[in-house]
């Protein structure tokens, strides 16, 4: 990532100064992590951690700042502020009221929605809170406005539902919430009044019932999990293997349908699985089509090693499809699955069971992940995902570039974007506007 410290620090500041922590955590954290510990950053993040009550990590953060800046009058009133928090924090003793974490669906690609799952679970993990995972009105994936799109997919990931915490009097956070709009699509998610809201701002909250709307991220998380926990000194691959493991379970037909597949077609001594984005990615990643052109190159040199090998094919462009069947016949296999011949996403397409798409990506996943070797693309969350699903041999797995789910997104929480950003976040959301005031699906 090719950044300009100063000027992350100086929106940093600005975005403290507007009351955007999110975005304040998330440009300093980035800082940080690109071995630019300025005494200032530092200090933001240590007032971050002072306003979520993670005054652990705060301390931490501004004794950092108190060496790299001695006598600094503001960071030594902070650091006094974070000890004294510290002292308190420690004499608070468990009310034993129950809490809870809804977790709605983000309302964009099906893998998309799925790490913004695993990041509230993390989330619930760190902060104690029951999870409910919530794909209601706002998913992609649902073909019965009453149906509760997670489930269709996934086993539960506890024995709460949205029922439990509706009508029982509890305490929301954020307030923009209640009993009457919990299963609503969209409340103020990226415009108007409390929108944005970052998972850092969910932390240490008393309130019952915290929402998670705005997409949480696991890299945006790590640095927060306090020293000792479960989850602590992890890598970001540890993590997702680490939450996919405890929570994850796939629908058992839909199991049975990767089994029945892998059975009657992955009869060769090495399977290399590729996934090959097209649709609407290159809206998103203008360097896609270049990386497409270099992908059969690398399948063939895979191939040069293992001339027994078939490849799995994973992607969502039926040009693509016959591209690769043209070029390597019959060693390549596919998945009977929905493909566009558009610049347009699956997912914002009229079809007749948006269901069926979640089912067929997860299919397609799981298959990669009983491939001896996968090649596949950073910027989706697809790819990225695949990556998590087992503990790959060294050496077995390219993401070009890399994976997605390893860098923090301080453009989510910008309120207003760079208009080239603003336009590839927001361009499949204006298009599925227009295709419901036209009455399309």
């Amino acid at each position: 990532m090719n950044i300009d410290p100063r000027a992350f620090l100086s929106e940093a500041i600005g975005a403290y100064q507007q009351g955007n922590l999110a975005l304040t955590d998330a440009l300093c954290e980035i800082l940080l992590r690109m071995g630019h510990r300025d005494p200032a950053a530092l200090l933001l993040l240590g007032l971050v951690g002072v306003s979520v009550k993670e005054y652990k990590r705060a301390a931490e953060l501004l004794r950092e700042a108190q060496q790299r800046s001695p006598g600094d009058p503001e960071i030594r009133a902070v650091a006094e502020a974070a000890k004294r928090g510290l002292r308190e924090q420690a004499m608070v003793r468990p009310d034993g009221r129950k809490r809870y974490l809804v977790i709605k669906a983000w309302g964009y690609g099906f893998c998309s929605d799925l790490d913004h799952v695993l990041g509230g679970l993390l989330l619930a993990e760190m902060t104690g809170r029951t999870p409910i995972v919530h794909w209601g009105a706002g998913s992609l994936f649902r073909d019965d406005p009453d149906e509760e799109g997670w489930r269709r997919f996934f086993e539960p990931v506890s024995k709460a539902t949205p029922a439990d915490v509706e009508g029982k009097g509890l305490s929301y956070v954020p307030p923009k919430w209640n009993d009457g709009n919990l299963r609503a699509a969209d409340v103020n998610k990226l415009d108007g009044e409390m929108s944005r809201v970052g998972a850092v701002l969910l932390l240490n909250r008393r309130e019952e019932v915290a929402v998670s709307d705005m997409h949480v991220s696991i890299a945006g998380l790590q640095a927060w999990i306090r020293p000792g926990t479960p989850y602590a000194g992890k890598t970001l691959g540890e993590l997702y293997r680490a939450i996919i493991r405890k929570f994850v379970r796939v629908r058992p037909e839909i199991s049975q349908r990767v089994d029945a597949f892998a059975a009657e077609h992955f009869n060769a001594p090495t399977m290399i699985g590729v996934h090959v984005r097209g649709g609407d990615k290159p809206v998103e990643d203008v360097e896609l089509l270049e990386r497409n052109k270099e992908t059969p190159g690398k399948v063939e040199a895979l191939m040069a090693k293992h001339p027994e090998a078939k490849v799995f094919l994973l992607t969502d462009d039926s040009k693509v499809r016959t591209e690769y069947v043209q070029r390597f016949g019959g060693g390549i296999v596919t998945t009977d699955c929905l493909r566009t011949s558009t610049a347009h996403g699956l997912h914002y397409l009229e079809q007749e069971s948006k269901a069926r798409l979640g089912v067929e990506v997860l299919v397609d996943m799981y298959l990669a992940a009983r491939c001896d070797y996968f090649l596949g693309v950073g910027t989706s969350n697809v790819s990225a995902m695949i990556e998590h699903l087992k503990d790959w041999v060294p050496g077995a797995i390219e993401l070009r570039p890399t994976s997605i789910h390893y860098h923090l997104n301080p453009f989510l929480y910008r309120t207003s974007l760079p208009p080239e950003q603003e336009a590839a976040f927001l361009a499949s959301v204006e298009a599925q506007k227009r295709r419901e005031a036209q009455g399309g699906a």
